[in-house]
């Protein structure tokens, strides 16, 4: 099971919750980590993965997958 960075999780959850946008680094695997502002629009599961459904604030509204265990606050 893929660790999370608590403090991130809390941000993802609190930005759903509250309908707010969030912002947070994410580390892909082999690529430099960036930092971006994101409107969340859900959480997806499969197994114990989780996976954050959202868009760029910044983009065209695009829906990106990101895996949460790569997400730090």
């Amino acid at each position: 099971v893929p660790k999370t960075d608590a403090a991130a999780t809390r941000e993802v959850y609190a930005a759903l919750f509250e309908s707010k946008r969030c912002e947070l680094t994410y580390r892909p695997v082999g690529r430099p980590a960036w930092t971006r502002l994101l409107n969340p629009l859900g959480l997806v599961f499969r197994g114990a993965t989780g996976y954050l459904v959202a868009s760029y604030a910044d983009g065209d509204g695009t829906l990106r997958t990101l895996h949460l265990a790569r997400m730090v606050a």
